[in-house]
């Protein structure tokens, strides 16, 4: 990976201030978690490690209008670790948000899912308004039919649809 990566898991260690010369490096989800609304986070070329996102207080939550935008699919990888969330964690997906506007692009996203679990490892779940994916690939995403564990490698929902399209 990059120097310039977000690779720090799990340290909370915030280096640089985002700009382009001094971009943003150390702990990835402590980042994600320390800005304000309407951020772009600007990844460069690597592999960025998450905890994932379970709905639970200190996972990596975009807020509204963030924009996530990686250097390319298959330069910039956003990974799940397998070693915060594993197999007793019903449902984990690697980015997660319930807020409105976010943008995901131009990156990869690594589950770390596999055809062993019976829980569901999902890549992008966004639960807002107007929310824009694209560019992007999903690996190793994973779940079971069987458990009742139905995956979606992407998952997006209306949280408040609006009553007419002129609220838009």
């Amino acid at each position: 990976s990059s120097s310039n990566s977000l690779v720090d898991f799990d340290t909370g260690t915030i280096l640089g201030n985002g700009s382009f010369l001094t971009p943003y490096c150390g702990d990835y989800d402590a980042i994600i978690n320390s800005q304000p609304t309407n951020t772009l986070f600007h990844l460069l070329p690597g592999t960025f490690s998450t905890r994932g996102n379970a709905w639970n207080a200190g996972d990596p939550w975009l807020l509204n209008g963030d924009r996530l935008m990686g250097a390319g699919i298959d330069t910039t990888i956003v990974q799940r670790s397998t070693s915060y969330y594993n197999e007793t964690t019903p449902e984990v997906r690697t980015i997660g948000s319930a807020s409105d506007n976010i943008q995901v692009s131009d990156l990869t996203v690594d589950c770390q899912g596999s055809n062993t679990y019976t829980n569901k490892y999902e890549g992008i779940h966004l639960y807002g308004n107007i929310c824009t994916v694209r560019d992007v690939k999903i690996i190793n995403a994973s779940g079971n039919w069987f458990y009742g564990n139905e995956c979606f490698a992407i998952f997006m929902e209306f949280t408040n649809p609006p009553a007419t399209l002129g609220d838009y």
